[in-house]
């Protein structure tokens, strides 16, 4: 019986970005669900203020990077599910990461930005999930989840005709443009609602007179930069969603919905996400629109991926259970829409064979597939097929494939290197063995330094010694810390490392440190000490060999 309250407006949270201008590039589909609706809702889960301040721009999501992945190398319009795709899948660097605005500089909407560190820190803002709220333009109760989005600090996005939109001042509460009727198909464009309010008022049929269903406004973030309408933004009138106005003597001429199919996107972001297994690549080509990308993983027995994930796993918004491995509308799913001269370039927009170099998110792949398996963990092969598809002398080289464990901050290296695919499919792997957790771990303090040992472990690399959470790394099956602190106490366990992972952690040992005549193990020996010497002396309780 909760009453919504009749406004709410996040545009000027610090969550939400500075309005800014897509410039000349048909991009307004990745500033809607990047920069303003992803930067928002991630930002508001993890505390980041992406309006003000120096360092705003790192909390702001790089629309230039979304675009450039789905556009086919072309200055042209791109579909929703494909950016949101890439957000799901690849996520998108901060602004500061990925400078730019998206102009229609050929350097600037052609390149997909080979550089390791860029793609790696992407996929820390990778969304959780993409979904669709359907709207009743006739029950405007359907706009409740909305509201309840907006009020808990979300904002959502839409599809419209934008060049049918026509407008008018509103007269109440404040004096802003207002859209009230959509009267035209064409002009395709992306918007983001901000905030709602039920009580503005736009004089819909011109009698300057309130009638029911002139009432009430979404408020609309723009891509256009600060001169478009009110500073930036506009507001949509909810009789403007209808097909057919209920307000006598409004406008009904070529009358379109205002939201395309009534429906409304929403990205759920993460509240914090760290890959643990990432894989990077090392690619040559002039023709990067030929490359087709698929992950697996097997024990390190087979010879064959048991599962395999494409780079991009395009997934319906529609239902989260389906996915379209082989959608060609994504950077690196085989051969995009833009085939023929509006794709065949390098990495960054040449016509000449170069090097990139990405980072690709391989922890959904390793959790699904010990979701279907009862597998050892620690002894596991990964693959990688990279296909060139078409036969045309341009070749895609294969030239290294790594594995970075980054929970464990250990990396693996393919032995297989150059591999060349000209029509063809090559595959580089890696095998993770098991190694076995240190033993018999014993600690003393000997002239002020603590020495550590344990028995040596069969097939190790080195060993991962942790002193109170620091980890420091051991050649040997010895380590010593020569810096020992007097009445602390030292939590300490090894594991075993090699060449490509390493052991569980084995068991804890915990040590105090004390000096001898520091009875009461504070650090130092003073008359406290001497005090409880002459108290136990006195209750005739004798002193064990330590505390002397």
């Amino acid at each position: 019986n909760y009453i919504l309250p009749p406004s709410a407006d996040n545009s000027g949270n610090n969550t939400f970005p500075v309005i800014n201008n897509q410039g000349q590039s048909e991009s307004c589909t990745v500033w809607a669900l990047g920069y303003y609706q992803a930067t928002n809702n991630i930002a508001l889960v993890r505390g980041k203020n992406a309006k003000t301040g120096v360092n705003a721009a790192e909390n702001r999501i790089s629309p230039k990077f979304i675009y450039n992945l789905i556009n086919g190398g072309q200055n042209t319009g791109t579909f929703a599910m494909d950016a949101m795709n890439v957000l799901c899948s690849y996520g998108a660097p901060s602004w500061s990461d990925c400078p730019g605005a998206t102009t229609a500089t050929i350097s600037n909407y052609r390149t997909w930005n080979p550089d390791a560190e860029v793609w790696e820190s992407a996929l820390q803002n990778k969304i959780n999930r993409s979904t669709y709220i359907t709207l009743d333009p006739e029950d405007t109760t359907s706009f409740d989840v909305i509201r309840k989005a907006i009020l808990n600090g979300y904002v959502v996005s839409f599809s419209t005709n934008f060049d049918g939109w026509s407008y008018k001042t509103s007269k109440e509460p404040v004096k802003e443009q207002v859209c009230t009727s959509v009267n035209g198909n064409s002009g395709a464009h992306m918007l983001t609602i901000v905030g709602y309010d039920d009580t503005l008022w736009a004089d819909i049929n011109g009698n300057n007179v309130k009638d029911v269903g002139e009432t009430g406004a979404f408020k609309i973030a723009n891509s256009w930069g600060t001169g478009y309408k009110n500073d930036g933004y506009t507001w949509l009138s909810y009789d403007a969603l209808k097909e057919t106005s209920s307000i006598t003597g409004a406008n009904n001429r070529n009358r379109e919905g205002a939201i395309w199919g009534d429906e409304v996107y929403f990205l759920e972001p993460k509240v914090t996400y760290q890959p643990s297994l990432v894989a990077e690549l090392t690619m040559n080509t002039a023709r990067r629109n030929q490359i087709g990308l698929e992950f697996g993983v097997s024990s390190v027995a087979e010879t064959n991926p048991t599962l395999t994930r494409s780079a991009a796993e395009y997934v319906s918004y529609y239902d989260e259970n389906v996915s379209f491995t082989n959608d060609n509308s994504i950077a690196f799913n085989k051969t995009m829409y833009g085939n023929g001269n509006n794709e065949n370039y390098n990495f960054t927009s040449g016509m000449t064979a170069e090097d990139g170099t990405f980072s690709f998110d391989l922890t959904p792949l390793i959790n699904e597939y010990f979701a279907q398996n009862t597998v050892d963990r620690s002894a596991l092969k990964f693959y990688v097929l990279l296909t060139d598809e078409t036969a045309d002398g341009k070749a895609t080289v294969l030239k290294s494939f790594k594995m970075h464990d980054r929970e464990n901050n250990l990396t693996a290296i393919s032995a297989q290197s150059n591999l060349s695919a000209d029509g063809t499919t090559v595959t580089a792997t890696v095998s993770y063995s098991a190694v076995a957790a240190p033993e018999n771990l014993t600690a003393a303090v000997v002239n002020g330094a603590l020495n550590i040992s344990w028995d040596a472990v069969s097939g190790a690399a080195g060993y991962e010694v942790e002193i109170n959470g620091d980890r420091y790394t051991a050649a040997t099956n010895t380590y010593t810390r020569t810096a020992v602190t007097p009445g602390r106490l030292y939590h300490i366990r090894v594991r075993t490392k090699d060449l490509n992972t390493a052991s569980d952690w084995g068991e804890y040992l915990n040590l105090s440190y004390c000096k001898y005549g520091d009875v009461n193990r504070d650090g130092r020996i003073d008359g406290s000490d001497m005090e409880i010497v002459y108290e136990k002396a006195m209750d005739n309780i004798e002193l064990d060999s330590e505390q002397l």
